[in-house]
């Protein structure tokens, strides 16, 4: 017997489109992906055209420590696998994952990598080359990557377990302070660390995300957030206006412009370690607590495309990192449809 191939999902990164709606649509208005060279200085060579992706920021779609040890063929390929996983509709539920494959063709891959490596080598020297560089480089790594993503565990803490881990906090007012915040509003660490009292407006219950804090060379560096997304405004619950008035009159002297946690990332780290241990609930990342604000609003029921404008993300990512959280909408029309079916068949026996 023949075998056959369905497709069931499409992801897409192409000259003309950044995921498949954008590169349909590109085909069907004629649009030509070829264009000048922009990703390296073509000043020297004779062809000056390539059709290059573009408009792909990675910090977009991955955390910024992993993005740079991504080569842009293993980023290109992860995004594309996602859009795809997330058309296909496999989940968890309805797919033993034990049975899961990961093919990817490649001509070749990590070259950006090859390249930049090559020239730290003869710049600085061997002993500066990545340690990462053949991991990044070699052509098999954008399907082993696809692989070691759909295996990572996400962690996230209840509602219940941060209020138990909270109520050990209160005894030092910074830490809980700056932990209600990154719960309940699902703003980043550096984001965090970056506020100062000129982006508070308790009028509107509105707080701007425009910063992000970094600790460079022994220095305090104020940089734009990670991405064109992270800009926002985001609403405060009451509560949350209350305690952070309450928090900056402890503060003598605090002027508009000034840092209102005056701490490190480390510190929060420390701080959540003794937290953790302190309230007897499960040891999770700062980072993680992102991922309990988004858990607690699907919960919620709030849509993707709220969630993600809340937390600065597309919505695709939204959707891709969290789909296992969202209620099936596949087994409630099945169940809804199990519903009309039983009140035919109960009409028919009730009028016999």
């Amino acid at each position: 017997m023949e075998k056959r191939v369905v497709i069931t999902g499409l992801g897409a990164i192409t000259p003309i489109g950044n995921n498949v709606e954008e590169t349909w649509n590109g085909i069907e208005n004629k649009k030509c992906g070829i264009d000048k060279i922009t990703l390296i200085d073509a000043s020297t060579y004779k062809t000056k055209l390539a059709a290059e992706v573009k408009n792909f920021n990675p910090l977009e779609h991955f955390e910024p420590k992993q993005a740079k040890r991504l080569d842009r063929s293993s980023q290109f390929a992860m995004v594309a696998a996602r859009e795809a996983f997330l058309d296909s509709k496999i989940t968890k539920e309805n797919t033993d994952l034990e049975k899961v494959g990961v093919f990817v063709s490649s001509g070749i891959g990590g070259l950006t990598t090859i390249q930049n490596q090559c020239e730290i080598n003869i710049q600085k020297g061997h002993n500066r080359v990545s340690p990462m560089f053949i991991p990044m480089s070699i052509a098999n790594m954008p399907a082993g990557n696809i692989a070691i993503e759909e295996y990572k565990e996400m962690l996230f803490w209840t509602k219940e377990e941060y209020l138990k881990f909270a109520d050990v906090m209160m005894d030092k007012p910074v830490s809980y302070y700056a932990f209600e915040m990154l719960y309940w509003c699902g703003i980043r660490e550096g984001e965090l660390l970056a506020l100062t009292p000129a982006d508070f407006d308790f009028t509107t219950h509105t707080l701007r995300i425009n910063k992000s804090y970094q600790r460079l060379n022994r220095e305090d560096v104020i940089t734009p957030p990670k991405t064109f997304k992270s800009n926002r405004f985001i609403k405060m619950p009451q509560f949350i206006c209350d305690e952070m008035q309450d928090y900056m009159e402890m503060l003598y002297g605090l002027t508009e412009d000034e840092r209102i946690f005056t701490i490190s990332k480390s510190y929060l780290h420390h701080e959540m370690n003794r937290g953790s241990k302190v309230s007897g609930v499960k040891r999770i990342r700062v980072h993680d607590l992102r991922h309990s604000h988004v858990s607690l609003l699907i919960n919620m029921g709030f849509t993707v495309l709220a969630i993600a404008d809340r937390m600065g993300h597309e919505s695709i990512d939204i959707t891709y990192r969290y789909a296992h959280l969202f209620p099936s909408e596949q087994t409630q029309m099945a169940e809804q449809l199990d519903i009309e079916r039983m009140e035919k068949l109960n009409g028919e026996k009730s009028g016999q």
